[in-house]
């Protein structure tokens, strides 16, 4: 764990604690793209309810130094998802941290190496490897860096590895210092370099025998997505059409969206989503990592679309573009201006109906 401490020995590791997000703070560095982790003993971080899995938890509380904090409220809010903490008769352990004055980090520790005695929970450093994506990112001269918790077996530099929809051969590991490493133990949190692009948070990590069989298994995949992404669209029928028709038309704010980690990106898209109500719409087009290019662009020419950049830049081709055919690109690197701006462009097209009528 990225807490400057040693391991536990193999035998007290907990193989199956995955990283997930309580708020929307950053601390920086490698490991706190934007959202706070908290140990989860959990296997399937998507999984949308825990509860009926059986599951235990340690959770830790943000921020603990600051003078406005309040754990006792984020228990509270917790308890809407059936998340209750151990004093309150639930089986969560909930630990009060500061990354700053380092406040509550060896308890943090003790706790999850406890939780993981209680369980159980062990891993086979004897096997190919199997982890969880953190986060991952596009970095200049790196390419797509993933961060990875590695959850069970060993993994090594040059294995080929399948995630997600992505696949590709370990070129280099480094861990939670910034130092290279050649393999990556269970319970190591590890940066890998080498992959086709960038997964999603969450996805699995599995070591496959050959390049062949990580092609096949991710085109599969990609084919699995584009199948659920075309079911999903809405099939209006012929007296729905009709009685939309009557109804008042509503403002669509159609959005593309580029940044720097997964997840930012999904911080804003739910943000954003959020501001959809009856007048207005909010329809995001396209998301992804990494800078803005030429697709995207033209998707918004297309579309009539704004771009919105976080911590990302357009590359030349898509400035020239964007200049050429006036399609709208602001860069944003905090997610409260996102949506700040959004506002601003929702009350615009309500004050240019208001001038219509008038």
């Amino acid at each position: 764990m990225p807490l400057g401490r040693p391991h536990p020995p193999a035998s007290r590791r907990t193989a199956r604690i995955h990283l997930q997000y309580v708020d929307g703070h950053s601390h920086g560095g490698p490991w706190s793209h934007g959202r706070h982790p908290v140990g989860s003993a959990s296997r399937r971080p998507r999984h949308p309810d825990r509860k009926s899995l059986n599951l235990h938890a340690c959770r830790h509380k943000p921020r603990a130094d600051l003078p406005a904090s309040n754990p006792q409220k984020i228990e509270n809010d917790l308890m809407k998802y059936e998340i209750i903490s151990e004093k309150m008769g639930g089986e969560n352990v909930f630990v009060n941290v500061s990354a700053k004055t380092k406040e509550g980090l060896d308890e943090l520790i003790e706790s999850i190496v406890l939780q993981s005695e209680i369980l159980e929970l062990k891993a086979n450093p004897n096997r190919k490897a199997e982890g969880t994506v953190i986060e991952s990112k596009v970095e200049k001269g790196k390419g797509t860096v993933a961060s990875i918790l590695i959850q069970n077996g060993t993994l090594k530099v040059g294995d080929i590895v399948v995630v997600g929809k992505e696949w590709g051969k370990v070129r280099a590991l480094y861990d939670d210092e910034g130092k290279k490493r050649e393999i990556a133990l269970p319970s190591h949190p590890v940066e890998l370099i080498g992959l086709s692009g960038a997964p999603e948070s969450a996805d699995s990590l599995v070591v496959v025998d050959n390049e062949s069989r990580a092609r096949e298994v991710t085109q599969y995949r990609s084919r699995r997505k584009r199948i659920e992404e075309n079911s999903s669209v809405k099939r209006i029928s012929l007296d729905q059409m009709i009685k939309n028709a009557g109804e008042d038309e509503k403002n669509i704010f159609q959005i593309i969206i580029k940044a720097d980690v997964h997840g930012s990106k999904e911080a804003i898209e739910q943000s954003l989503k959020e501001m959809t109500s009856e007048k207005i719409e909010i329809k995001i087009l396209h998301s992804g990592v990494g800078e803005i290019n030429e697709s995207d662009v033209t998707l918004a020419i297309a579309s009539n679309a704004i771009i919105f950049g976080f911590n990302v830049k357009a590359n030349t081709q898509a400035k020239n573009l964007s200049k050429q055919e006036k399609v709208t690109i602001k860069y944003f690197s905090i997610i409260y201006e996102v949506i700040d701006e959004a506002k601003k462009i929702i009350e615009g097209l309500f004050e240019n109906e208001v001038s219509e009528t008038l």
